[in-house]
């Protein structure tokens, strides 16, 4: 698809995405000729023949999302984040704003982040997207956890109880692997011992389930560092690292 206030600028909106550009009266869009039969166009502003020869008529810019547009949508998140209220008022607030952020954070790792994509089934995961092995991380998951389909369950409050471990046991197999994350409204990633660190445990150690407890402030952290990168790889390290404590800190792992 074409967007264009000029008929001599043409930007290519080509990957799906919503559009970056407002829509006016004097606004043409005009929809390549392999389409029409599908969308019963019958008039155009161009005929055929000038479509097909577009590339050498026009100036074609070829777009993504700009590193300003971006940025805003970074600063709008964040800013939405000091005004979701914690508990069940903010619960679906808190769980759009994640799917967003997982969204950003992990893209070009993850793609087709969807929410609650089983509606109609009794297992309601909240969020879920698939592991496409674009990185070291994840390429670990998928190979030591047999994991593509990613489930991120959120939860708008601080302490966990042995229920949501116990659902998440219930929702990981098949291309849902052994491998998950819950966001919570924690101020950090470590495991409260005696409570969460004992049900992950159990989750591992009996069910080889591995469950990683994400803070919304690790996602907020990730989220700031993304408007001036230094480095591109700065998630996917810690990512890393917070498995590595959960396996040589948090489990057992008493050879028989």
């Amino acid at each position: 698809m074409f967007i264009t206030n000029n008929l001599h600028h043409l930007v290519f909106c080509h990957d799906g995405k919503d559009p970056d550009k407002e829509f006016s009266g004097e606004t043409r869009i005009l929809v390549h000729p392999c389409y029409w039969l599908a969308l019963a166009i019958g008039k155009s502003g161009i005929n055929l023949e000038e479509a097909e020869e577009i590339n050498d008529e026009y100036e074609i810019e070829v777009t993504s999302e700009s590193k300003e547009i971006r940025s805003k949508r970074i600063e709008v998140l964040i800013q939405d984040l000091s005004e979701i209220k914690e508990g069940k008022e903010g619960a679906y607030d808190f769980e759009t704003w994640c799917v967003n952020v997982i969204k950003i954070l992990f893209a070009g790792t993850l793609c087709n982040v969807e929410a609650h994509p089983n509606k109609n089934s009794l297992q309601q995961r909240d969020i879920v997207a698939t592991n496409l092995e674009e990185s070291r991380f994840w390429k670990r998951i998928l190979n030591d956890y047999k994991t593509r389909q990613i489930i991120f369950e959120i939860k708008n409050y601080k302490d966990l109880s042995a229920t949501e471990y116990r659902q998440l046991h219930s929702y990981l197999c098949h291309d849902y692997g052994s491998f998950a994350f819950i966001v919570t409204r924690a101020i950090n990633n470590n495991l409260e011992k005696g409570k969460e660190l004992n049900w992950a445990r159990e989750l591992y150690s009996e069910h080889k389930k591995f469950v990683v407890v994400l803070s919304y402030k690790f996602l907020e952290k990730h989220l700031k560092k993304l408007r001036n990168p230094q480095k591109h790889d700065a998630l996917d390290k810690e990512l890393n690292s917070l498995l590595d404590t959960y396996v040589r800190r948090y489990f057992p792992n008493k050879c028989k």
